[in-house]
């Protein structure tokens, strides 16, 4: 709970809210330097309920950005890292386990006309 307090932050009114810097890293990716949330109360209790929830919704933010940057899959809800070769070794097993190979699978080609494109 003490490290869920740190970015509680009350104001000199008495009104509750989040403040929390974003690490340099993901600023660009998330297109902010600071996270701030009103809790718009000044109960004590209820800002505390009011902030682990928030708080929780910060940190898988924050979670998915980082696995974003390192390039790997993530599936919200449950952190589930996969590298990219790791998705290319199972999409080649499900391919192969269909009898094709990725040279045979039809795309859409530049020589297509457009009205093939769709259709296609």
């Amino acid at each position: 709970m003490a490290k869920t307090k740190l970015h509680l932050h009350e104001s000199k009114d008495g009104w509750f809210s989040y403040r929390r810097r974003v690490p340099a890293k993901l600023q660009a990716l998330l297109d902010k330097t600071e996270v701030k949330h009103a809790y718009k109360t000044k109960n004590k209790v209820q800002a505390l309920k009011l902030h682990a929830i928030y708080h929780e919704k910060v940190e898988k933010e924050f979670a998915a950005a980082k696995a974003y940057l390192k390039g790997v899959a993530y599936q919200a809800g449950t952190l589930k890292y996969q590298t990219p070769s790791k998705m290319h070794k199972d999409v080649y097993a499900s391919l192969n386990q269909q009898g094709l190979l990725p040279h045979q699978i039809p795309m859409p080609n530049s020589t297509m006309s457009d009205v093939d494109q769709m259709a296609w």
